[in-house]
Order: structure tokens, then sequence, then C-alpha cells
């Protein structure tokens, strides 16, 4: 899949301006410099790294899809993409979801853990069915074997 830069901009329009100030932050462009320099990615490379990882936070590409992406754009080997990704997560996506983390919190909205728990009230709340359970069923019923002698082997020998 070709990442539209127009489509880019477009929905980068669309980002909380914190988002945007991340996006736009001389850190991340040096973090992902930083990383391509420890993983020796050539320029081109780079630059495409960087269109994924905007892909990405503009939600252009999906968090599911993001790895076969840039594994699509770079051409890395499968250990250095997972290294790479590895590291866009610990120094850039971590940032972006402390982000996310403080605007819910300022905007009033409850953290994860509220939220499942307020979810899982509901579900909760619902009474278990009662479900009898039958001690022998007809896979497990204990059938005697009959008391017959093994035959004998012709072919073993005595010790």
């Amino acid at each position: 899949m070709k990442i539209d830069v127009d489509k880019m901009d477009e929905a980068y329009a669309t980002l909380p301006e914190n988002i945007q100030a991340v996006l736009d932050s001389k850190e991340t462009a040096i973090i992902i410099s930083k990383i391509g320099k420890k993983y020796a990615l050539h320029i081109d490379q780079l630059g495409k790294l960087a269109i994924v990882v905007r892909a990405v936070l503009s939600g252009l590409v999906s968090r599911q899809d993001f790895l076969s992406q840039v594994k699509e754009e770079t051409g890395l080997s499968e250990d250095q993409l997972n290294l790479v990704v590895y590291d866009l997560n610990q120094e850039i996506f971590s940032k972006i979801r402390e982000e996310l983390a403080q605007t819910g919190e300022m905007a009033g909205k409850s953290s994860p853990q509220q939220m499942f728990d307020e979810k899982m009230r509901g579900v909760s709340n619902v009474p278990k069915e009662e479900v009898e359970v039958k001690a022998e069923t007809g896979d497990n019923k204990n059938e005697e074997m009959p008391a017959t002698p093994a035959p004998r082997d012709p072919y073993r020998e005595s010790i």
C-alpha cells in the first residue's frame, strides 16, 4: 500500500495540537535519525520510515499493519525490522501514549482502568446461569475390559 502524502496532510490537520507538536518536534526527527544510525539505514530507508511513522500517527496506517508497512517500505530484514520497531515504540509511541493519557485526564475523561471497571460493571451484574454437570458422560464412562489373557508373542525372546 502506497501512502498518499495529500491524505496524510488532511489527516494531520484533524489531530489534536499536542500530537501535532510531537510529530513536528525536532526531538522526534532526532530520534528517527538516531534509530537510522543505530541500525545503519540508508537515507532513503530513513525517509520512508519517517513517512510510515507519520502515517501511523495520522491514522492512515493501522497499528496492526505498521510492521508490514515498515517492512514493505524499507525492505529491512526481519530481525532488523523488529529491533527498529521496538525502538520506535520505546522512543516515540510511548510519548504519544503519555500525551494522550494527559489529554484524557485534563479533559475529564476516565483513565483506562476506570473505563475498564465501568464497562465490566455492566457485565458483572448479570446473574450466572446454573448448569448441571454430570460426573459421567458418554465420552468418559469407565468400561470394564474383558479379563482375557494377552496373546503370546512368538517373537519375544526370554531374558
